[in-house]
């Protein structure tokens, strides 16, 4: 099992966040509350992806009809997509949610993987995911 790459964000907030495997590795991104090209889950995927130089085929969100990159491609695999309430100072992290454009929730197996390699964190995983 490898390590799944994330950075907590650093502010109390909800946010959007997108599980991703690529290239043989996994990620946890959380997208910025406060910056409009983070807002949406694919914003988030499309940034990711061009940073790494990764490129994509675009679709349209189901309910947002923006531009946004596929679910999969040739290097990358969505694995779920959320929300997250993040609580820095008590290390806790409550997932929830799912993504409306892409008609996805969060993968569970991934953050039961997140729980086991985040020890000092306390990861709220849902019971049921709801998805679109």
């Amino acid at each position: 099992m490898s390590l799944i790459k994330l950075v907590w964000p650093e502010e109390y907030e909800d946010y959007k966040v997108v599980q991703v495997k690529f290239d043989n590795r996994s990620a946890f991104l959380f997208g910025n509350p406060w910056k409009y090209d983070e807002v949406l889950q694919g914003y988030i995927l499309r940034n990711f992806l061009m940073g790494e130089g990764i490129t994509y085929e675009p679709v349209f969100g189901r309910l947002s009809g923006e531009n946004i990159p596929k679910i999969s491609g040739e290097r990358y695999q969505v694995l779920g997509m959320g929300q997250a309430s993040i609580m820095p100072e008590d290390k806790t992290a409550n997932f929830f949610g799912s993504s409306g454009d892409y008609g996805i929730g969060l993968d569970q197996n991934q953050l039961y993987q997140l729980r086991k390699q985040e020890k000092d964190w306390k990861i709220e995983i849902p019971r049921i995911v709801r998805l679109f």
